[in-house]
């Protein structure tokens, strides 16, 4: 039993990723992973770890490729071989599952397809209806009829991460990568889904990769961990030794700024705010979906008051209204009774009648940059678009205030030319963010950001 539990199913020797114009994205990284054993990767934004967790299925975006090392998987060298025959080790021998399943997730695939076309995609001759739902149970989703006929829009995002882990392992890889598989979600789904990824390591015996930021998240469910910091590994060992006594400054100021760390700190030296003249005020609002018989209730009776200069949490489990509540308020989602107030004049119930003043002050930070931002438009435009419409602004002025907003969330003046497909996903977010800052709002929204 220990020879099976000390085999290596997975080597990095050296391996260098890099843009084809140059720059390298990862620099000599060296990993070994064992049968069961998680090993987590952790670093900020634009550190490398979404390219090295790809990179590990042999695996580059367009603009990218392998600059030199290695991949083993079992005594297989996948950088030796073409395209073609590393695709075939795809899902059967190392799976993926990827850091947002709502747009990896093909919107036209039942449930049931979604495992289907796994299992036909890798010639897995197994009973297709007895292997999605003995998967579907197994990440804890329902496996009856009318859950399996559901389209990917149809579940929390919570649901929609376990069905792209279903997939991930429904041919019963030996290893599998996530990338920031938490990213997004509630506390609660978060919790549950961390212990589902436990569970499957131990009762499988899958090795796994789990890329996050959050060292957090890593401490809950790795046995080593690895800390990458502008594509090279500074520090990595024994999750314990790395957390408790880390050796590297780079990784004890991740270790300062982890979520939980941040929240103890600031509840701790949080002065009162001064309160201001009331900002937002929301009376009795009630927000439903559908029509007639089938109309589902999702708000009821809302109150809500919210003064210049407050700090307001909205909080609650998948499903509990928090992002219809966001959505209502910026004029996204219609209340079906109950009155919004901005500065004590009536707002508008949607976009379609708020004056473009009421549209400057109030901005939104939606949940998923992935789908947030438009691919064919620049950093520069898309940051650019609103306060060009609301405000007039000239194409110089625009430019100035898109390089303004850059700045707030400290990305490079250079970023402005780069299209979203060439951000890491906390680097979309942060032009999200400067979007919604670059109308200089009075009120800010922002949805699990």
């Amino acid at each position: 039993m220990s020879e099976v539990r000390d085999q290596v199913v997975l080597t990095a020797e050296q391996l260098v990723i890099r843009l084809d114009d140059g720059p390298e994205l990862v620099r000599g990284v060296d990993l070994e992973l064992r049968v069961g054993e998680v090993l987590g990767v952790v670093g900020e934004s634009g550190s490398g770890k979404s390219t090295l967790s790809m990179g590990l299925l042999g695996y580059t975006q367009r603009g990218v490729r392998f600059g030199g090392g290695a991949i083993r998987i079992g005594e297989v060298e996948l950088l030796s071989l073409p395209e073609s025959a590393r695709r075939r080790h795809r899902g059967t021998r190392i799976a993926y599952v990827p850091q947002d399943p709502p747009s990896s997730l093909n919107p036209s695939d039942r449930v049931q397809t979604v495992i289907e076309r796994m299992l036909r995609a890798h010639s897995v001759r197994r009973d297709v209806r007895a292997a999605t739902v003995e998967v579907l149970e197994r990440v804890g989703l329902p496996s009856d009829p009318a859950f399996r006929a559901r389209y990917p829009h149809q579940l929390s995002g919570g649901q929609q991460q376990r069905l792209a882990i279903a997939a991930a392992i429904v041919c019963e890889p030996r290893i599998v990568v996530f990338d920031e598989p938490t990213t997004g979600l509630d506390p609660i789904t978060q919790d549950q889904l961390l212990e589902e990824i436990s569970r499957l390591a131990t009762e499988t015996r899958t090795a796994m990769v789990v890329v996050s930021h959050d060292l957090t998240v890593i401490e809950r469910v790795a046995d080593h961990v690895m800390v990458l910091h502008h594509g090279t590994v500074v520090e990595s060992g024994p999750v314990r030794d790395v957390l408790e006594d880390p050796k590297d400054a780079y990784t004890r100021a991740l270790l300062a700024a982890a979520p939980a760390r941040l929240a103890r700190s600031a509840l701790a030296t949080q002065a009162p705010q001064p309160a201001g003249e009331p900002l937002l005020e929301v009376d009795g609002l009630h927000v439903s979906y559908g029509g007639g018989r089938r109309a589902t209730e999702v708000l009821r009776g809302i109150d809500l008051t919210i003064r210049a200069g407050e700090r307001v949490a909205i909080v609650g489990a998948s499903g509990s209204g928090k992002t219809t509540l966001a959505r209502t308020i910026a004029g996204l989602a219609s209340p079906s009774a109950g009155e919004l107030r901005l500065g004590g004049e009536v707002l508008g119930a949607d976009v379609r009648r708020r004056s473009a003043s009421d549209l400057r002050r109030i901005q939104m930070v939606f949940q998923n940059p992935y789908s947030a931002l438009n691919p064919r438009r620049t950093v520069a435009e898309i940051v650019a678009a609103a306060p060009r419409r609301l405000e007039g602004l000239s194409a110089d002025q625009a430019r100035e205030r898109v390089l303004e907003s850059l700045e707030l969330v400290e990305l490079p003046r250079s970023f402005a030319s780069r299209y979203p497909s060439e951000l890491s996903g906390g680097q979309r977010q942060r032009v999200a963010i400067a979007r919604s800052l670059a109308t200089r709002p009075e009120l800010l929204i922002c949805d699990e950001v």
